[in-house]
C-alpha cells in the first residue's frame, strides 16, 4: 500500500535539498490534492496554503492502527486525505467516524492537554500531519484560520 501510494519516494528528504522557492512550489504541487480535499482550507489565502503545504507530512495507516490514544501528549494535528478513522472515548466507546477532508488532534494543541480520545484506522488511511511548532508558527500569521480551528476545537473538547 505504501509503495503504491507514495511510489517509493520519501517526500521529506526529497524536499530538504531544494532551494526555498522551489521547495514551496514542489510542496504545493505534491499537496494540491490534500489541500483541495480539506474544507477548512477552501478560500484560504494563497500564502497560507503555500506555507501549510511545506509543513504537512504524509502518514499512512493500516487497518487497526492507532494514531494516538487517550492520555497521549498532543504534538501534532492530522488532516485526512483518504480513509475512515474511529474516534473512541476513554472507555473505548465509538463517538464518531471521521473521513476524507476531516481534521483532528487540534484540541490537544490549543489546550496544551493530553489527548481526550483515541483514534483508530478503520481501513487503509492517508493522512497529513502538522506538528505543533509549525501549527503555532503558521496560524500566528493567519488568525482567521486559527479562529476556525479553535472554534471546532472548543466544540469537540470543551
Amino acid at each position: 500500500y505504501l509503495w503504491k501510494k507514495r511510489l517509493g519516494f520519501d517526500e521529506g528528504s526529497f524536499l530538504a535539498g531544494l532551494p526555498k522557492n522551489l521547495k514551496t512550489n514542489v510542496a504545493l504541487y505534491l499537496k494540491k490534492d490534500v489541500v483541495e480535499k480539506i474544507p477548512l482550507f477552501n478560500g484560504a489565502d494563497h500564502k497560507f496554503i503555500e506555507e501549510i503545504a511545506i509543513f504537512l507530512k504524509p502518514l499512512i495507516l493500516t487497518p487497526g492502527d492507532f494514531v494516538f490514544e487517550v492520555g497521549d501528549e498532543g504534538k501534532e494535528m492530522y488532516f485526512i486525505v483518504k480513509g475512515d478513522l474511529k474516534v473512541l472515548s476513554k472507555e473505548g466507546k465509538l463517538l464518531t467516524v471521521l473521513s476524507d477532508g476531516d481534521f483532528f488532534g487540534e484540541v490537544a494543541l490549543f489546550n496544551n492537554e493530553p489527548r481526550n480520545a483515541s483514534i483508530e484506522a478503520v481501513g487503509y488511511c492517508d493522512l497529513n500531519t502538522l506538528e505543533k511548532k509549525a501549527f503555532d508558527q503558521v496560524l500566528s500569521k493567519y488568525p482567521e484560520i486559527a479562529i476556525q480551528i479553535e472554534e471546532k476545537a472548543k466544540k469537540r473538547g470543551g
